[in-house]
């Protein structure tokens, strides 16, 4: 038991990503809201780029998980929202033939709880349908962020060995308001929601990690973003210390009104500890306008922008990536 639980541990405190979206299911379905696509002007067209480059990082950094197996942690590319670590909530009603496990609590570093329990068919191991529930009771683990909340973790494929580290795990994960305080003016962030995460180490130390959901979303302050019918695709290289990654979807802001479509064309490759230095983003918005992004290095991006959807390209802005997800 102690062998699965302490990859638990290490699984929930050393990784730092983001990590929301989805529905947690049951009720009711209620029919989708029709969301227009936005008409991109001069006026928004940096905050419809800033936030479909932070919704893109967000499934990004959530593929980051790979961290807490044994590679160090690595940033997330350009996102600007913050790095939020993935902690979850649940109670989980297991069938008899599997092991109920917890709940344990356990004092967080500084201050705060954080509660596990769950049902595994072998404390030894990971096995398809293990489930994992871990609650964070203002929890304070000396890394700057307070956690209050939770998450669900269920197992839905496993091989290989995480003794040797090459393995191929699938999971979905369910979140339920998870608070994450940093002390900043801005206040807490709360995301909610699930995803789908496949994890492949076999080609180890390059490790592979596919993220994948129906909504995805994040309040921070003033700010908020959601993400639907996203999926991104990271190549981490230990070897190499570099990061490479695709990524799609929908992307809605409290900043501009109608859904932005985007999609990577060139994937962004960037070290462990910078921005992108090269790759391409397509925006699409109403009457097929569009913002191209392309890293220019790793400190400059440009955005071109066609307000009326010609295919010529009406304005062009060069700023930094700081600039340019803020």
């Amino acid at each position: 038991m102690k062998k699965v639980y302490t990859w638990i541990v290490a699984f929930l405190i050393a990784a730092s990503m983001v990590a929301c979206g989805g529905s947690s299911g049951g009720g009711s379905v209620t029919p989708p809201v029709q969301v227009v696509p936005v008409e991109i002007t001069a006026a928004n067209a940096p905050f419809v780029a800033s936030d479909s480059m932070n919704a893109a990082a967000f499934s990004m950094e959530v593929g980051e998980f790979w961290v807490i197996l044994g590679a160090e942690s690595a940033p997330g590319m350009f996102s600007k929202l913050g790095k939020v670590p993935a902690r979850g909530i649940s109670k989980i009603i297991s069938p008899v033939f599997e092991i109920p496990v917890g709940p344990i609590t356990e004092p967080c570093w500084i201050s705060g709880t954080i509660t596990m329990s769950g049902n595994l068919a072998d404390p030894q191991t990971i096995t398809v349908g293990d489930t994992i529930s871990v609650v964070f009771s203002m929890c304070d683990d000396g890394d700057g962020q307070v956690l209050d909340g939770g998450m669900d973790i269920t197992i839905t494929a496993f091989s290989g060995s995480l003794d040797t580290y090459l393995f191929e795990m699938g999971m979905t994960v369910s979140i339920a308001s998870l608070s994450v305080d940093d002390g900043g003016t801005v206040g807490p962030a709360v995301v909610d929601g699930s995803f789908n995460l496949l994890i492949d180490t076999y080609s180890y130390p390059v490790t592979n990690t596919t993220v994948s959901g129906d909504s995805l979303s994040m309040v921070a302050g003033t700010r908020s973003v959601t993400m639907e019918d996203f999926d991104s695709d990271t190549e981490v290289d230990a070897g190499t210390l570099t990061m490479t990654m695709t990524a799609s979807g929908k992307v809605e802001s409290d900043r501009f009104d109608g859904q932005a479509t985007y999609t990577t064309e060139v994937p962004f490759v960037s070290y462990f500890d910078g921005n992108p230095y090269e790759g391409e983003m397509l925006i699409t918005g109403a009457n097929d306008a569009t913002i191209r992004i392309i890293a220019l290095d790793a400190g400059m991006v440009r955005l071109e922008m066609d307000y009326d959807g010609d295919g010529a390209v009406d304005e062009t802005l060069d700023m930094t990536w700081d600039e340019a997800t803020s």
